[in-house]
């Protein structure tokens, strides 16, 4: 059985990597990707995990969420990875649009239909402020999953 992964990410060059990694990996399934405001504002960290998910030929939804921190100022890093993010190696624009439902909803769904068996990792800054997603609540510290606080 895959391990099931649902990645949150801000997706600059870093994040890219671990994208592709994990799309790549054999005993992997991301059943998602979301997109919020970190190394990269929210438009760009999607561009950029639409494009890798092109890249690696795979069909998983991307959607776009929070676009501010939770609590710190919101602050990009195109200082050091670009203005795209990607280090301005010019990469096409990617064909694959990013998914209108919201990604609250999805992987709450998800969860629930999958109980105990979604890894929550996170490149990115996690959690919607605006907009909790309850089934998550109980990744925030798992005490069946040593060391799973976030």
């Amino acid at each position: 059985m895959k391990n099931k992964y649902f990645i949150d990410t801000d997706t600059a060059s870093d994040d890219a990597v671990a994208l592709l990694m994990a799309l790549e990996w054999d005993d992997v399934d991301v059943l998602g990707i979301s997109i919020v405001s970190g190394n990269m504002s929210v438009h760009q960290g999607s561009i950029n995990a639409r494009y890798t998910v092109e890249l690696c030929k795979k069909d998983v939804p991307v959607y776009v969420g929070a676009d501010k921190p939770l609590v710190k100022k919101r602050e990009h890093a195109d200082w050091f990875h670009g203005p795209d993010g990607m280090g301005n190696m010019n990469y096409p624009a990617p064909k694959l649009q990013e998914r209108d439902e919201d990604f609250i909803e999805v992987l709450n769904n998800l969860i629930n239909e999958n109980p105990n068996e979604i890894t929550p990792p996170t490149d990115g800054r996690t959690r919607d402020p605006e907009r909790p997603c309850p089934a998550a609540e109980s990744w925030r510290c798992c005490p069946d999953r040593p060391g799973w606080c976030w």
